[in-house]
């Protein structure tokens, strides 16, 4: 019942996400459109934050990797703004060093979290084991 109900929550946030974006841009233009991905991107860090605080999760390096992603999310916006108004040189620059940012952010820590589980999972030759036999 519990995946049902954080599926119906995301499917419903989905929905509410595509009806903002499509008001945002009939009412307000690209400007508004970009000041409520903004502030929706400010919202999801501080709740990522404080979730991962209650779980006990919360490390610097949590907080450095979440930061990185939703700023890289938000300047992201922000060159499709410049390439909507016009300035197609500088957004076509600033994209491809925000792309390089997310992947090599997410990259490096799927890789530390996947070196991390390994050794921390897996009884390496020099790991001491809590069991002891008797030869």
């Amino acid at each position: 019942m519990k995946i049902r109900a954080s599926t119906l929550a995301l499917c419903v946030a989905y929905i509410a996400a595509c009806v903002a974006i499509l008001y945002a841009l009939n009412h307000g233009g690209i400007r508004l459109l970009f000041a409520l991905v903004t502030l929706v991107s400010g919202a999801f860090l501080g709740w990522l934050l404080c979730w991962l605080h209650d779980c006990g999760a919360l490390t610097y390096s949590h907080v450095i990797v979440s930061w990185l992603i939703v700023n890289g999310t938000c300047v992201l916006w922000g060159v499709l703004y410049l390439a909507a108004v016009g300035a197609e040189q500088i957004a076509e620059t600033l994209g491809r060093y925000v792309v390089t940012e997310l992947l090599g952010t997410v990259g490096f820590a799927l890789a530390k979290a996947t070196v991390e589980n390994l050794s921390k999972n897996n009884s390496w030759p020099d790991k001491k084991s809590g069991i002891k036999t008797d030869l």
